[in-house]
């Protein structure tokens, strides 16, 4: 056993050592995703690193290849973690145990190659002593050892590539974390390339684990200096890309610095590259950006290119603690089968309102026609007695007189013989027009049937009433309706009662009334006459 420790041995403790300390670091993280492949990629290495320093430590050849046996459970298994972090790390997502396993195929067959090397010597085939100083024995290489060699450039070089795929589309400071691992992972290809062809200090020794001593260095800053683990590098992937919504990332100035693949599908951004144009040659509307950020309200939009979408847009500030923040995140989400939605219950709304509307007037209509009489717009006579019997109570109450006129329009059976049912139509809508314009706000007029009328005067005398019936009959006298170049004129004769001067019941009114109207024909007709 050598009891002085060689410059070489010296560097082999330091590298475990400080891949110790790095493991330290990572323990804490192992849940993250990539946290435990650091973990095994870092106790490979330990296992490898010890191996190699107890086997230059040792100086009989058995020891030394028994030691370099146990290396290889380090060497063979420290590319494969390596690759395993760096994919799980990049993509924030596991492994499928499946493709983990089939990593390690190579490896093992490589592994067992080295514990029965002394059957086939297709690992080593065979040892010769080197500088008795550094007590080196001199492994030669054989097909499994280029095989193993070959396997780990390939994971190795596979892996920076990922890691150089992710930096050119990562932020700072994730860009940084990447750039630390990337950089650390070229030195054990150096270091492993030159042990391969022989360039190394002394003939026989094994330098390749140097290179990971600057690994570490790497992984140390990038703990220390750069949060790795701490802060994802591909937040960008899980925040812009994979979410289910359209996210636009502006500057201050309003210009666009990220955009993912679902707003350039909504506004239909060709192959040109947006980045850095300002945000009113993309988005159609005019934005207040501080306003929606500060007060985060979600706003509703058509967009202007597909008349039937929709969506709704909140703005949050990237740094809100600042007058002028950084920029502003917009994220816009697919509303279209809501908002059509919401435009079909409201038309249906509106539907059904004027369906109401339609309804009412309709109602309203019903009511009138059957209460009012269609040619004339008087009432009819299906609610002339309640109305009739309403007043009397009321004259009644108030000790008031209660007067009714009874007309009849004179020769209108020669009119409709004549002229016709149409020419004596028009008498009648012109007569209810008459009568509806001269009577007062309280009276009640309606037609009784064919040409004959009843107006009610609360509060009116028989001499008053008379009056305003001679009233109404001149006016009527002069309504002129002319057909075929020929005009016709006609007359009414009127007669008028009071209630309770001729009876107690308005049927015995009615009765007085018609009596004097019948009087007033009798006597020539256009005339008005009270009842005796």
């Amino acid at each position: 056993m050598v009891t002085r420790l060689l410059p070489h041995e010296i560097v082999y403790i330091i590298t475990i050592v400080l891949s110790a300390a790095v493991l330290l670091l990572a323990w804490p993280r192992r849940k993250t995703f990539g946290g435990i492949y650091i973990i095994l990629h870092l106790i490979a290495l330990i296992i490898w690193v010890f191996g190699i320093l107890m086997e230059a430590a040792t100086i009989d050849r058995e020891t030394k290849i028994f030691w370099s046996q146990i290396s290889y459970i380090g060497v063979v298994t420290v590319a494969p973690f390596f690759l395993c972090f760096i994919l799980t790390y990049t993509n924030q997502k596991s492994l499928r145990p499946s493709f983990i396993a089939s990593l390690f195929i190579i490896p093992f067959i490589v592994l067992i190659a080295a514990f029965t090397n002394s059957w086939h010597h297709l690992l080593w085939p065979g040892f010769s002593w080197g500088s008795s100083e550094y007590n080196i024995l001199i492994y030669k290489h054989g097909f499994i050892f280029y095989l193993n060699v070959t396997y780990i450039f390939v994971l190795i070089f596979f892996g920076i590539a990922q890691l150089f795929r992710k930096v050119l589309t990562s932020n700072p400071p994730f860009r940084s974390q990447l750039w630390a691992i990337m950089i650390g992972s070229f030195f054990p290809i150096l270091s492993g390339f030159f042990y391969i062809i022989r360039v190394d200090p002394v003939p026989g020794m094994d330098i390749s684990p140097f290179g990971f001593l600057f690994t570490n260095l790497f992984l140390t800053l990038g703990f220390s200096r750069f949060q790795l683990l701490d802060l994802v590098p591909v937040a960008h992937d899980l925040l812009i890309e994979r979410v289910q919504a359209s996210i636009i990332v502006v500057d201050w100035q309003e210009r666009i610095v990220d955009i993912n693949d679902q707003a350039k599908m909504l506004f239909e951004v060709g192959p040109e590259n947006i980045l850095g144009k300002q945000m009113s040659t993309l988005l159609p509307w005019k934005l207040d950006l501080p306003s929606l950020s500060q007060t985060q309200l979600i706003s509703e939009f058509k967009v202007p290119k597909d008349e039937n979408s929709y969506v709704d847009l909140q703005v949050s500030s990237l740094n809100p603690k600042k007058s002028l923040p950084p920029g502003y995140l917009l994220i816009l989400r697919d509303i279209t089968a809501r908002k059509i939605a919401e435009l079909r219950l409201q038309k249906a709304n509106n539907e059904l309102v004027q369906q109401i509307q339609e309804i009412n007037r309709l109602q309203k209509l019903l009511k009138n026609q059957a209460t009012h009489d269609s040619l004339t717009g008087l009432f009819n006579r299906h609610l002339m007695d309640e109305i009739l019997e309403s007043m009397v109570a009321q004259a009644d109450r108030n000790r008031a007189p209660l007067s009714i006129v009874v007309l009849d329009i004179d020769h209108f059976k020669d009119i409709n013989d004549s002229f016709g049912h149409q020419m004596g139509d028009k008498f009648l809508t012109e007569y209810g027009e008459c009568i509806q314009s001269a009577i007062r706000k309280g009276d009640f007029a309606c037609r009784l049937g064919g040409d004959e009328f009843l107006i009610a005067f609360p509060h009116m005398e028989t001499d008053q009433a008379l009056k305003r019936a001679n009233d109404l009959r001149l006016i009527l006298h002069e309504i002129v309706i002319a057909q075929d170049q020929v005009q016709v004129r006609t007359t009414a004769s009127l007669g008028v009662a009071t209630y309770p001067h001729h009876g107690d019941a308005i049927a015995q009114i009615i009765n007085a009334a018609d009596q004097a109207m019948y009087s007033a024909k009798e006597k020539g007709r256009n005339l008005a006459e009270k009842a005796a």
